[in-house]
């Protein structure tokens, strides 16, 4: 009786040692094989500064007031642009007038100005300096902004937001109200964040002895109907501070070049190399080059600045979370 129960119990067990032994039941036995653990992955720097990237619109007032102001924009334009060269930014900019009747003075049609441009900030402050002060003493934003962008949508990036910058010391003159200037850009646009600036002349934005405020005007609507909208005063002296300032801000909030990983990582294994070279990860004060987001699933770089080659490429190793993966 003993016996027979023994024999029972080895022969039901019999399956599973034949299973294990033979390693055949791949639904049941699983390996742990390193090589179908990790994961590489080689984009170019080119792919990852295509997850960022902006459309930048100034429109500065060339009316018979505004010599001073467009000469600070020039003095400062080495600030503004700081971010943007730093950080590799895939970016593109152009700077029209508040005269509508004016054709824009660069970044449309073949006068394009983007991260291609050789000496960006000499480019810039040319332009800025051919605006003079003959333009119309009716100043417009709304207007000449719709006329620019549909007269040349390859100036807008598809998955990219649009930042536009109004520099004026004059209230908004066009026909149109803010709502329906922001319905007509939405026809041009589509869906995009917007990111919407006004350096302005107003008694409570610090403008002694002004007419005009900022509260209540067509400029605060225009800045409250933004992802991010900020407002400036156009009578501050230290005009490099402002201009810094929005560089920063529009620049950090589009420049983070990501790789997106396609399989959950420890992170503890995540190496990046570039040309042989490993670059380290952690804070960027202390020699970090990136950090990993948990939320993104992505590793992000501080900066790009080690490649000056678009068509480079980095190499990203890491194992997958989880361990074991099934035998193939």
């Amino acid at each position: 009786m003993t016996m027979n129960l023994k024999n029972r119990i080895w022969l039901a067990a019999l399956p599973l040692v034949v299973a294990l032994g033979c390693g055949k039941d791949d639904k049941f036995v699983y390996y742990s094989e390193q090589q179908d653990n990790f994961i590489s992955q080689k984009p170019m720097i080119r792919e990852v500064l295509g997850a960022s990237g902006v459309s930048v619109l100034w429109v500065i007032d060339n009316s018979g007031s505004m010599s001073e102001e467009q000469q600070r924009v020039i003095d400062n334009t080495q600030l503004f642009m700081r971010e943007f060269t730093q950080n590799r930014i895939d970016w593109k900019m152009g700077l029209i007038s508040t005269d509508e009747s004016e054709a824009p003075y660069i970044g449309f049609g073949t006068n394009k100005f983007d991260w291609r441009t050789a000496d960006p900030v000499t480019t810039f402050q040319s332009a800025v300096g051919r605006l003079g002060t003959g333009g119309s003493g009716t100043e417009k934003a709304y207007e000449p902004i719709i006329k620019a962008i549909r007269s040349d949508p390859t100036f807008l990036t598809s998955g990219q937001p649009l930042a536009i910058i109004v520099v004026s010391d004059e209230e908004e003159q066009s026909s149109l109200t803010t709502p329906a200037f922001f319905a007509e850009l939405a026809k041009l646009t589509g869906p995009k964040d917007l990111y919407l600036y006004a350096v302005y002349e107003g008694s409570d934005l610090g403008c002694v002895g002004s007419s005009m405020k900022y509260a209540g005007s067509k400029y605060e609507q225009f800045v409250l109907g933004a992802k991010v909208g900020r407002a400036y005063s156009i009578c501050s002296t230290d005009f490099g501070t402002p201009l810094a300032e929005i560089g920063k801000e529009i620049a950090q909030s589009v420049s983070r070049s990501k790789i997106f990983l396609t399989h959950r990582p420890k992170v503890d294994t995540i190496q990046i190399k570039y040309k042989g070279t490993v670059l380290p990860p952690g804070e960027k004060s202390q020699g970090g080059y990136w950090y990993y987001d948990y939320g993104l699933n992505a590793v992000v770089f501080y900066t790009l600045e080690f490649s000056t080659d678009l068509s480079d490429s980095v190499n990203l190793t890491y194992e997958k979370a989880g361990g074991l993966a099934p035998k193939k």
